[in-house]
């Protein structure tokens, strides 16, 4: 009974985890999750904040947070973007973890490359990605061998042969 007391106050003060991206979000949440699962209590609440692009929504996240005595995770690309969470966060007494900033500081400052500073390239929708997509609607299409046609724009061929005994 106790036990079951003490969780309920455990749990009541976790804090509201949110995952501030200016692309999808992903990396943040995964990010939050590959955390949370270092404690025992596992049921924080994750709240994806994806395409935030401009100050007001960083504002209006930064207050929420507030309110929730909520933790900021974010991969955000642009400096000025990034500056500009850490700079109200730290204002309205938010912890945040800058995911990206400083890997891209690091990059940069041991390469000397400058980073491209645009959301989402890692889901960017390459050559590569759409030959993929129509090799699987090819199989699709053919897989059932009702329609030899499609044996000559194949670059390989698998025959199946089931045999019952």
């Amino acid at each position: 009974m106790w036990q079951r007391a003490k969780e309920a106050i455990i749990i009541a003060k976790l804090p509201i985890i949110y995952a501030v991206s200016d692309s999808i979000g992903e990396t943040a949440e995964s990010v939050v999750k590959a955390t949370t699962s270092q404690f025992v209590q596992e049921k924080f609440d994750v709240i994806r904040v994806p395409y935030v692009k401009d100050k007001a929504q960083v504002e209006k996240v930064i207050e929420e947070a507030k309110e929730n005595n909520g933790i900021i995770c974010y991969t955000v690309v642009s400096p000025e973007l990034r500056e500009h969470i850490a700079h109200k966060a730290m204002e309205h007494d938010v912890e945040v973890v800058d995911v990206l900033g400083p890997m891209l500081k690091a990059i940069e400052k041991t390469s000397g490359l400058l980073p491209k500073n645009q959301a989402g390239l890692i889901h960017a929708l390459d050559h590569e990605y759409f030959k993929r997509v129509e090799a699987v609607e090819f199989a699709v299409k053919y897989d059932d061998g009702k329609n030899p046609f499609g044996t000559g724009q194949s670059r390989c061929c698998y025959h199946r042969c089931f045999k019952n005994f």
